[in-house]
């Protein structure tokens, strides 16, 4: 059931296992009686991605990795899983510390999202951006056809493709805010719809569909539309409908488990689990990262300290003008899983920030990672801002699943509406 785990990591397991399910529903409690904090958000994002994948050993067992030699030394690692286990059980305690104090946000449970001029600007012009973007494209006709670039990869595209995505993404949460605005007349709210669907169907990857399914909960829920057992119930109802996309996606769009004889069907369902746990896991990234400040000699990620930081501050910075400028993270970790010397292969495992502070940083990291959404949704929250605090929740909970270059724009908008708009003048409106 526990695979090569040792007995007392088993254990640990269990325990570190009850901890984060008692704080998922300490927060689902919250939020069902109108808690404001948006860290309550990113503690049930935190349980899916980290806690789930514990019960997971615990109920079916340790996926089975293959070609992934940096997962594979470092998965029943004793002292890796001791301090994976340990680092999880610590960061509830530091989302609670300095996440924000109940107290200090106010019930305003008839709250309505209003657009303002500028705001509704900026929105059309980020969906309108989509389509022309598409036509601009090296290989248009490409996006006829749903998440095409998923697993292949297209000479003369890719690097095109990924800013396609940020696009996407931000013509999502565009449509999004459109759609719920109190001051969006019909037409406006179904040609938004529009540019939802297309924005999914352009992005191609399932985090666009998640991030959708939360907004939507978070703003039913800062209306007051749900409360009690509504929400809870909205929120199991988003997790089963991901989980069931998710299958669909795996089957469909990723072909495993397709047209394989039944003589396959253990090692199809073995690949199909794998990849779940890669896809919806970060604890196989993030052991390996303690594993490598264990074990340097065997597994290194970043070439020095502060390599991936030093990327996110000069990621703007084109390669041309500094051709020694340090990679995303997600290719070193990508690079240190294969045991490779760190180059872009052309796609990249997914991270978080969670274990980008360890490599980053050293053990400080533990730390310092739970330390920066915690502070965001904290600051966030003190704007008393829908349209900021949407995206406070988005940012803060991309922060455990992504890392920054994924949705730079979003954090760069999130941090201009902070500093620009005094507190004063964000109560209801954006």
């Amino acid at each position: 059931m526990s695979g090569g785990y040792a007995r007392d990591v088993v254990v640990l397991q269990v325990v570190v296992t009850l901890w984060h399910t008692w704080w998922a529903a300490r927060s689902l409690r919250a939020l069902a009686r109108g808690d404001r904090r948006t860290i309550m958000f990113v503690q049930l994002v935190f349980y899916f991605f980290f806690a789930v994948p514990q019960l997971l050993d615990l109920v079916i067992g340790p996926p089975t990795y293959s070609a992934q030699r940096g997962f594979i030394l470092s998965q029943f690692d004793h002292s890796t899983n001791v301090i994976y286990l340990l680092y999880l059980a610590v960061t509830p305690l530091i989302f609670a510390l300095l996440g924000g104090r109940a107290s200090a946000i106010a019930d305003t449970s008839g709250t309505t999202l209003r657009l303002g001029q500028l705001a509704r600007v900026i929105a059309w012009a980020a969906m309108v951006l989509l389509p022309f973007v598409l036509v601009l494209a090296p290989q248009p006709a490409q996006y006829l056809h749903y998440a095409a670039f998923i697993g292949h990869s297209i000479e003369g595209a890719d690097q095109y493709h990924a800013f396609v995505v940020l696009i996407a993404t931000l013509a999502a949460i565009a449509a999004v805010l459109v759609i719920s605005a109190e001051n969006s007349v019909t037409i406006a709210r179904v040609t938004a719809g529009a540019f939802l669907l297309l924005s999914v169907w352009v992005h191609g990857k399932r985090s666009v569909v998640a991030l959708t399914l939360l907004l939507i909960l978070y703003l039913l829920w800062m209306r007051g539309v749900l409360r009690g057992w509504r929400f809870i119930s909205a929120a199991v109802a988003c997790g089963l409908a991901l989980g069931v996309f998710s299958y669909a996606y795996q089957t469909n769009v990723r072909e495993i488990g397709n047209d394989r004889p039944q003589r396959d069907q253990s090692r199809q369902a073995s690949a199909f689990y794998v990849n779940y746990r890669i896809d919806y896991g970060r604890d196989a990234v993030a052991k390996q990262t303690i594993y490598a400040e264990l074990n340097p000699e065997q597994v290194t990620i970043l070439e020095y300290r502060g390599q991936s930081l030093l990327f996110d501050v000069a990621m703007l910075v084109p390669r041309r003008v500094w051709p020694g400028k340090p990679y995303p993270y997600p290719i070193y970790v990508t690079a240190a899983m294969f045991g490779i010397p760190p180059r872009d292969i052309g796609w990249g495992v997914t991270t978080s920030w969670l274990e980008e502070s360890v490599a980053n940083l050293g053990w400080i990291g533990i730390l310092f990672g739970p330390a920066v959404p915690a502070l965001i949704c904290a600051v966030g929250d003190r704007q008393r801002s829908m349209l900021i605090g949407i995206l406070t929740v988005s940012v803060g909970s991309f922060l455990l699943v992504l890392s920054l270059v994924a949705f730079f724009p979003l954090f760069a908008l999130w941090l201009i509406l902070v500093v620009r708009t005094p507190r004063s003048t964000t109560k209801s409106h954006a």
